[in-house]
């Protein structure tokens, strides 16, 4: 007979506080993308006003603004201008607000912050923000909101902050291709006056066009990778709070059956939405390759032999590989994701059937192909090709192929992330991608991964232990989440262990400081204000040489530094992570 449904008010809380978070994720993800793309191609801006009117509208969806303006930066005079000022009839406000705030040296203060500053201006709430790209300032952000700070969510702050960091790199991307052009014209000016031959100038033309083009598809896709890497540390936090509540409501309810299958359905889209932070952080490069030494195409014919029973019948499969391919360093498993989503992709633009080649290569790049291929390295490479007789793209789809995404999938065919981690593997492994198609002809994608120079031993890492011991000591929780720290408190506890919790590095050191003895391990959150994790563990360590301290973070590439390690951590544990798993390695840590 099946069990009584429980609505109890404390459970229906609960449900409803999961599925507030998780709609908030989902919107906070769509924000992002939408964010990210460009409206209007930069070769047909004219004013950089049109840019800043385009990230106006964006922000005011995110936090409605009752006044907000931007100002850039002259780079000559180094004065702050007031470009763009919504609505219009707010300009004086605002630029009395200026004026105070440059009187009072507040404004000096922000300039040299990346993120958002709230400050209180004649009883009226402020929110500063500095357009700073690596070379300079581009400008400034002043908005008045219509909400009070305290209602204004934190993950909407945090995006706020990358959206201003995306219009700082946009108006460095308009600045780039206006000399660029005057460059060109330049250039078209010399060559007319040496009368050079109609065919070598429009060779010159077409070269410099696609350089121009590469160039920019570049940035963009840089720009792309620096928000994906960004937004992950909050998403990360946000599914490892959803998936952990519903952990222990799984653990503390084990035979409600009806209650539990729904609690494991949402449990399953958390581990999907975790799967696609990961394939972001690939694209984005922030995570970090184990580098061995490999032979690729001993890889692809040990991948080929796991593709035969998923490739259907109608498509024929030829395999070419070189004898004695040179030996790359390389990540196998990301080598392994690589060939996976290419061959997928070739797979599916033949439902029809047709030949998949997929074949490896010893290749020398000279000067003259590094020079028309912005990214490639000269050297020798080995060179993978997948070919398909598939359907092709068009133009318009070709220039999209790589970013996060974008997909010409029906819906729930496919998240548009498989190409986007194939760009991030490649480039974090040194090496360059490109794509050629023609619809109705094919597509052929070429990637170049560089040699191994030098000899090495594959790395492997070791299991960690298992550990039956159970928790009988004091655990200090620290993160700047409540939530998180919240959660892991229950966790532990429900694992028998005292726990002591801190909100800051500061305030861990004070607490270290004064019951250091009686604390046997230190949970430490690397992404926190103020001090940081990192500075936290290094005065933790000088404090108490023996500490042990287990890093968490939901930054992959931080949690697989070997600096780290170095620095004295006893291990580490990336978000989102099962509660098993942060007891496995608490008692792994304590030995």
């Amino acid at each position: 007979m099946a069990l009584p449904l429980d609505f109890s008010d404390s459970r229906i809380r609960r449900v409803s506080y999961l599925e507030e978070v998780n709609r908030a994720s989902l919107q906070a993800l769509q924000l992002v993308l939408e964010m990210g793309r460009q409206g209007t191609s930069l070769n047909r801006i004219d004013d950089p006003r049109t840019i800043l009117e385009e990230f106006h509208d964006k922000t005011h969806q995110l936090i409605p603004w009752k006044a907000a303006a931007f100002y850039l930066m002259d780079e000559q005079s180094a004065v702050l201008d007031m470009a763009l000022c919504r609505p219009l009839e707010s300009a004086p406000h605002l630029s009395a607000v200026f004026d105070r705030l440059f009187e009072d040296r507040t404004l000096s203060l922000a300039l040299h912050d990346a993120s958002h500053t709230f400050v209180e201006v004649d009883g009226c709430e402020v929110l500063m923000h500095a357009l700073n790209t690596i070379t300079r300032c581009r400008g400034f952000f002043l908005g008045i909101p219509t909400d009070s700070r305290k209602s204004i969510p934190d993950t909407s702050l945090a995006i706020l902050s990358i959206m201003m960091q995306s219009a700082a790199q946009t108006l460095e991307s308009y600045e780039l291709y206006r000399l660029i052009r005057r460059v060109n014209s330049a250039l078209e000016e010399k060559v007319e006056r040496l009368e050079v031959e109609m065919a070598d100038r429009m060779r010159a033309e077409a070269e410099r066009e696609k350089l121009q083009g590469q160039l920019l598809q570049a940035q963009k896709m840089e720009a792309l990778g620096i928000l994906a890497g960004g937004v992950a540390h909050d998403f990360n936090n946000l599914l490892q709070i959803m998936g952990g509540k519903i952990q222990l409501l799984l653990h503390a309810n084990p035979g409600r059956y009806i209650a539990n299958k729904h609690l494991r359905t949402v449990s399953k889209s958390i581990d999907r939405a975790a799967a696609l932070v990961r394939q972001l952080l690939v694209f984005g490069r922030k995570t970090e390759p184990q580098m061995q030494h490999i032979d690729l195409g001993y890889e692809l014919e040990e991948i080929a032999g796991m593709l035969e029973g998923t490739i259907p019948a109608s498509i024929h499969v030829e395999l070419g590989v070189q004898c004695q391919t040179w030996p790359i360093s390389a990540d196998p498993l990301q080598i392994e994701q690589i060939l996976l989503n290419l061959t997928k992709n070739a797979v599916d633009a033949m439902p029809s059937g047709g030949r998949l080649a997929i074949a490896t290569q010893n290749v020398i790049l000279g000067e003259e192909f590094v020079r028309s291929h912005m990214g490639a390295k000269p050297g020798r490479h080995v060179l993978l090709t997948v070919t398909d007789t598939g359907v092709g793209m068009e133009s318009e789809v070709l220039r999209q192929v790589f970013d996060p995404f974008f997909t010409t999938k029906e819906v729930g065919k496919g998240t548009g992330l498989g190409l986007a981690s194939v760009y991030g593997i490649v480039k974090a492994h040194g090496g360059y991608i490109q794509c050629t198609s023609r619809s109705g002809r094919g597509t052929i994608f070429s990637v170049y991964l560089p040699v191994a120079e030098q000899e090495g031993e594959a790395k492997c890492d070791k299991p960690p232990k298992a550990v039956s011991k159970s928790g009988s000591k004091t655990i200090l929780v620290v993160d700047d989440e409540p939530d998180i720290r919240e959660l892991t408190q229950e966790a532990l506890e429900s694992f028998g262990y005292a726990v002591q919790c801190a909100a800051s590095g500061e305030q861990a050191l004070d607490m270290y400081q004064r019951n250091g003895k009686a604390i046997d391990l230190v949970l430490l959150d690397l992404s926190m204000p103020g001090m940081g994790g990192c500075g936290c563990l290094q005065e933790l360590l000088r404090l108490d040489p023996s500490a042990k301290v287990l890093i968490i973070s939901g930054n992959a590439a931080k949690c697989q530094s070997n600096d780290l390690l170095l620095s004295g951590a006893k291990g580490f544990l990336g978000k989102p992570y099962q509660l098993r798993v942060l007891a496995a390695k608490v008692r792994e840590v304590l030995g």
